[in-house]
Protein backbone atom coordinates (compact mmCIF):
# COMPACT_ATOMS: atom_id res chain seq x y z
CA UNK A 1 0.00 0.00 0.00
CA UNK A 2 2.79 2.43 0.92
CA UNK A 3 4.51 1.55 -2.30
CA UNK A 4 1.47 2.47 -4.38
CA UNK A 5 1.17 5.80 -2.55
CA UNK A 6 4.85 6.58 -3.22
CA UNK A 7 4.48 5.65 -6.90
CA UNK A 8 1.37 7.82 -7.23
CA UNK A 9 3.14 10.71 -5.48
CA UNK A 10 6.13 10.34 -7.80
CA UNK A 11 3.88 10.34 -10.88
CA UNK A 12 2.00 13.42 -9.64
CA UNK A 13 5.31 15.22 -8.92
CA UNK A 14 6.63 14.34 -12.39
CA UNK A 15 3.42 15.64 -14.02
CA UNK A 16 3.67 18.91 -12.06
CA UNK A 17 7.30 19.34 -13.12
CA UNK A 18 6.44 18.70 -16.79
CA UNK A 19 3.54 21.18 -16.70
CA UNK A 20 5.75 23.81 -15.03
CA UNK A 21 8.53 23.32 -17.59
CA UNK A 22 6.06 23.57 -20.48
CA UNK A 23 4.48 26.75 -19.09
CA UNK A 24 7.89 28.43 -18.74
CA UNK A 25 8.89 27.42 -22.26
CA UNK A 26 5.68 28.89 -23.69
CA UNK A 27 6.08 32.22 -21.87
CA UNK A 28 8.12 34.73 -23.86
CA UNK A 29 10.44 36.93 -21.82
CA UNK A 30 10.96 39.25 -24.79
CA UNK A 31 8.39 40.86 -27.00
CA UNK A 32 10.79 41.14 -29.96
CA UNK A 33 11.62 44.80 -29.30
CA UNK A 34 14.71 43.75 -27.36
CA UNK A 35 16.64 41.45 -29.73
CA UNK A 36 19.90 39.75 -28.90
CA UNK A 37 22.86 41.82 -30.16
CA UNK A 38 25.77 40.05 -31.82
CA UNK A 39 29.32 41.18 -32.48
CA UNK A 40 28.75 41.19 -36.23
CA UNK A 41 25.74 43.52 -35.77
CA UNK A 42 27.88 45.90 -33.72
CA UNK A 43 30.81 45.89 -36.17
CA UNK A 44 28.78 45.98 -39.39
CA UNK A 45 25.88 48.25 -38.43
CA UNK A 46 26.42 50.19 -35.20
CA UNK A 47 30.13 51.09 -35.52
CA UNK A 48 29.90 52.59 -39.05
CA UNK A 49 26.83 54.58 -38.04
CA UNK A 50 28.62 55.90 -34.93
CA UNK A 51 31.64 56.90 -37.03
CA UNK A 52 29.40 58.66 -39.52
CA UNK A 53 27.64 60.54 -36.70
CA UNK A 54 30.93 61.57 -35.09
CA UNK A 55 32.34 62.86 -38.38
CA UNK A 56 29.11 64.79 -38.98
CA UNK A 57 29.29 66.39 -35.52
CA UNK A 58 32.94 67.37 -35.96
CA UNK A 59 32.27 68.95 -39.32
CA UNK A 60 29.18 70.69 -37.96
CA UNK A 61 31.06 72.03 -34.94
CA UNK A 62 33.84 73.41 -37.15
CA UNK A 63 31.19 75.20 -39.26
CA UNK A 64 32.56 73.56 -42.39
CA UNK A 65 31.05 74.74 -45.64
CA UNK A 66 31.37 71.35 -47.35
CA UNK A 67 28.71 68.72 -46.78
CA UNK A 68 29.62 65.56 -44.90
CA UNK A 69 30.24 62.59 -47.15
CA UNK A 70 27.95 59.91 -45.74
CA UNK A 71 28.34 57.56 -48.71
CA UNK A 72 31.01 55.42 -47.09
CA UNK A 73 30.25 51.97 -45.72
CA UNK A 74 31.72 49.69 -43.11
CA UNK A 75 34.55 48.77 -45.52
CA UNK A 76 36.69 51.80 -44.62
CA UNK A 77 39.75 51.43 -42.43
CA UNK A 78 41.36 53.72 -39.83
CA UNK A 79 44.32 54.25 -42.21
CA UNK A 80 42.05 56.41 -44.39
CA UNK A 81 42.03 59.13 -41.73
CA UNK A 82 44.69 61.79 -41.40
CA UNK A 83 47.44 61.16 -38.81
CA UNK A 84 47.05 62.71 -35.37
CA UNK A 85 48.72 66.14 -35.28
CA UNK A 86 51.90 66.37 -33.19
CA UNK A 87 50.43 69.07 -30.94
CA UNK A 88 48.07 66.56 -29.33
CA UNK A 89 50.93 64.35 -28.20
CA UNK A 90 52.96 64.87 -25.03
CA UNK A 91 56.27 66.74 -24.94
CA UNK A 92 58.97 65.80 -22.42
CA UNK A 93 60.45 68.84 -20.69
CA UNK A 94 63.76 68.68 -18.83
CA UNK A 95 63.81 71.55 -16.34
CA UNK A 96 66.31 72.75 -13.76
CA UNK A 97 65.75 74.05 -10.24
CA UNK A 98 63.64 77.20 -10.09
CA UNK A 99 62.31 76.95 -13.66
CA UNK A 100 58.56 77.38 -14.03
CA UNK A 101 55.98 76.21 -16.55
CA UNK A 102 52.94 78.48 -16.93
CA UNK A 103 49.78 77.47 -18.78
CA UNK A 104 48.88 79.55 -21.84
CA UNK A 105 45.76 77.43 -22.39
CA UNK A 106 44.43 74.25 -20.84
CA UNK A 107 47.57 72.34 -19.87
CA UNK A 108 47.91 68.68 -19.00
CA UNK A 109 51.04 67.42 -17.30
CA UNK A 110 52.56 64.39 -15.58
CA UNK A 111 55.50 64.73 -13.19
CA UNK A 112 57.94 61.88 -13.79
CA UNK A 113 59.71 59.98 -10.96
CA UNK A 114 62.78 61.68 -9.54
CA UNK A 115 61.23 65.08 -10.11
CA UNK A 116 60.03 67.52 -7.48
CA UNK A 117 57.51 70.14 -8.50
CA UNK A 118 55.32 72.57 -6.57
CA UNK A 119 52.19 74.42 -7.66
CA UNK A 120 52.09 78.11 -8.50
CA UNK A 121 48.63 79.66 -8.16
CA UNK A 122 47.66 83.26 -7.53
CA UNK A 123 44.26 82.08 -6.26
CA UNK A 124 43.55 81.19 -2.67
CA UNK A 125 41.01 78.44 -3.37
CA UNK A 126 41.85 77.42 -6.95
CA UNK A 127 44.84 75.47 -8.12
CA UNK A 128 45.63 72.47 -10.26
CA UNK A 129 43.42 69.38 -10.53
CA UNK A 130 45.05 65.99 -9.89
CA UNK A 131 42.73 63.73 -11.88
CA UNK A 132 44.50 60.51 -10.85
CA UNK A 133 44.09 61.03 -7.11
CA UNK A 134 40.99 63.23 -7.13
CA UNK A 135 42.54 66.16 -5.29
CA UNK A 136 43.30 69.82 -5.97
CA UNK A 137 46.73 71.26 -5.37
CA UNK A 138 46.87 74.83 -4.11
CA UNK A 139 49.77 77.29 -4.17
CA UNK A 140 52.95 75.70 -2.75
CA UNK A 141 51.66 72.10 -2.69
CA UNK A 142 54.02 69.42 -4.00
CA UNK A 143 52.66 67.41 -6.94
CA UNK A 144 52.65 63.60 -6.59
CA UNK A 145 54.75 61.72 -9.14
CA UNK A 146 53.00 60.03 -12.08
CA UNK A 147 49.72 61.84 -11.38
CA UNK A 148 47.73 63.13 -14.37
CA UNK A 149 47.15 66.83 -13.65
CA UNK A 150 45.26 69.57 -15.46
CA UNK A 151 45.52 73.34 -15.30
CA UNK A 152 41.96 74.23 -16.39
CA UNK A 153 42.70 77.52 -18.16
CA UNK A 154 45.72 79.47 -19.23
CA UNK A 155 46.96 82.98 -18.82
CA UNK A 156 45.84 83.32 -15.21
CA UNK A 157 49.22 82.74 -13.55
CA UNK A 158 48.86 79.08 -12.69
CA UNK A 159 51.76 76.74 -13.29
CA UNK A 160 54.42 74.60 -11.66
CA UNK A 161 57.92 75.29 -10.30
CA UNK A 162 60.81 72.77 -10.18
CA UNK A 163 62.25 72.42 -6.66
CA UNK A 164 65.06 69.91 -7.28
CA UNK A 165 68.17 69.96 -9.47
CA UNK A 166 66.57 68.38 -12.55
CA UNK A 167 62.96 67.39 -13.25
CA UNK A 168 61.22 65.68 -16.14
CA UNK A 169 57.64 66.63 -16.91
CA UNK A 170 55.38 65.42 -19.70
CA UNK A 171 53.16 68.26 -20.97
CA UNK A 172 50.38 68.64 -23.50
CA UNK A 173 48.94 72.00 -24.38
CA UNK A 174 50.28 75.52 -24.73
CA UNK A 175 52.76 76.70 -22.11
CA UNK A 176 55.49 79.20 -21.36
CA UNK A 177 58.72 78.37 -19.52
CA UNK A 178 59.81 81.16 -17.21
Amino acid sequence: MKRNVLKAGGVILAIIMIITALSFSLVSFSDGNDPLVTLSYLTEIVLPQMKKDIVAEVVKSENASDAVDTSYTSSFTPEEYAPVPAEVSYTLLELGEGECVYADSVLEFIVRPGSEVEVISPFESQGIADITNGIEYLDGDEVIKNAYCIIPRGGDGRGIRVTNEKSYILVRGEYTIG
